[in-house]
């Protein structure tokens, strides 16, 4: 037994340089995997932190927005391709696009990072804002859209054939401001046309007589106009006319709002002949108007912070031009981050048709810690055929002037801040991520 420990503690020269040498490269082998893991120039390092700096470059992203210094190329991307059945739910698999044999997947397409067990989990769902709660649709809030103070007075000229209405716009107060932020550009539209009586069957709303409009006050919520207006109108006229008054926000991007209307028949003004004016006040109410419904999905991808509108169609659109031959619509998205516009991005036309089919998809880098900040509105307009100096959709701002010239059909705004049936969607989308959830909406 002593002679066989002796051996085993007694090792040769070779045995002992063998031992040195694997100790020694365990302990290289330790040391390198430490100084990777520190060193950000190891390549091992930046596998492990790779997600990290990217996240990290994408919200420094974000907030750089809008400074003259962003020179970001924006590509419009081809959306998957499905059918639309109404209250069924469908499935669907993003396509690719292939270069070659190596699979190379478009780096604009919101779902190229999905990973494969998450593609059978992405529903297309189909809303309606007729099929939504009557809560959710409303809101459930009593809104109150303002007032607006008027004069009257009625002043007759050798008869009563002849003599002037006098209108006094005094001010209108208590506007609502603008969702996204700061405070509204409004002014009145007024409109003083013929009071539909009973043996009236023509649906179609005659044009007004007189139609008049004032000064737009900059960033007030209680603008004072004090402009007065004159119609001709016979006495016995009074009794057959209407006055209707309409506050519009003026916007740059996108149509006026109107922020609320109202409609009084002149006979219920107490008018006299003498020329007395008396003053009135009455609460504005929101307006109805049919200028058309569009289809479009909302999805967001969280691991790639990236927020996708696929805009599907567009029904029973209200054409600017005569002709609808000559209409030209396509669908523009406006990303509003703190008041200001960051990025816009359009749709290709569908020229000579008032329902038309887009089927494509914009899509904006948005953190999800700016979520609850971001508002977007989406905007159908008709394009000018003559107007050659439109907008770059790459580009945030644009010159004076030439956002007028498209005339805009209507549009809807997307948002924490939205409300009715546009919140509802924009809650649904962010309770479903990974899912494309699209709805129709009334444009406004």
């Amino acid at each position: 037994m002593a002679v066989s420990e002796n051996s085993v503690l007694h090792l040769t020269e070779s045995e002992k340089v063998m031992v040195i040498g694997i100790c020694l490269g365990l302990l290289s082998l330790t040391i390198i995997v430490t100084v990777c893991v520190v060193s950000p120039y190891c390549w091992l390092h930046n596998c492990l932190y790779k997600e990290d700096r990217f996240d990290k470059r994408k919200r420094q992203k974000f907030e750089n927005y809008g400074t003259p210094e962003e020179t970001t190329r924006f590509k419009l991307t081809v959306g998957p391709q499905h059918s639309l059945q109404a209250g069924r739910t469908l499935k669907w698999t993003p396509e690719f696009v292939h270069y070659g044999r190596n699979r190379k997947y478009t780096n604009d397409s919101t779902y190229s990072s999905m990973s494969s067990g998450s593609k059978d989990d992405a529903t297309l769902s189909i809303y309606s804002e007729k099929a939504l709660d009557g809560s959710s649709a409303n809101g459930g809030e009593n809104v109150n859209h303002g007032q607006i103070i008027f004069g009257v007075k009625y002043e007759a000229e050798g008869g009563q054939n002849s003599g002037q209405l006098v209108l006094l716009i005094k001010e209108v107060q208590q506007l609502l401001s603008r969702p996204y932020g700061g405070s509204c550009d409004p002014y009145v539209l007024i409109k003083v046309l013929k009071e539909k009586g009973r043996k009236r069957r023509s649906k179609r709303q005659q044009p007004p007589r007189y139609e008049f409009q004032t000064k737009t006050c900059k960033k007030t919520q209680h603008p004072l106009f004090c402009e007065t207006f004159v119609a001709n109108l016979t006495w016995t006229e009074i009794k057959e006319y209407a006055l209707k008054l309409c506050v519009f926000d003026e916007e740059r991007f996108a149509n006026d709002t109107n922020l609320g209307e109202v409609l009084i028949p002149l006979k219920e003004l107490n008018i006299t002949e003498n020329g007395e004016e008396t003053l009135h006040t009455f609460d504005l109410k929101e307006t109805k108007q049919d200028i058309g419904e569009i289809l479009f999905g909302l999805s967001y991808l969280p691991t790639a912070e990236r927020l996708t509108f696929h805009i599907v169609k567009a029904n029973n659109l209200h054409s600017v031009t005569e002709e609808v031959e000559h209409f030209v619509p396509y669908v523009r998205v406006l990303l509003i981050h703190n008041s200001k516009l960051l990025k816009k991005k359009k749709t290709s036309t569908r020229p000579g048709t008032t329902s038309p089919s887009f089927n494509e998809s914009l899509t904006f880098d948005v953190p999800s810690t700016e979520m609850e900040n971001v508002v977007f509105i989406v905007v159908v307009s008709h394009r000018d055929p003559q107007n050659g100096s439109l907008s770059s959709p790459e580009t945030p701002t644009s010159p004076s002037g030439s956002m007028k010239r498209d005339h805009h059909v209507g549009k809807i705004l997307i948002g924490s801040c939205a409300r009715g049936s546009a919140q509802h969607h924009w809650k649904a989308m962010k309770q479903s991520p990974r899912k494309q959830v699209t709805q129709w909406h009334t444009l406004r």
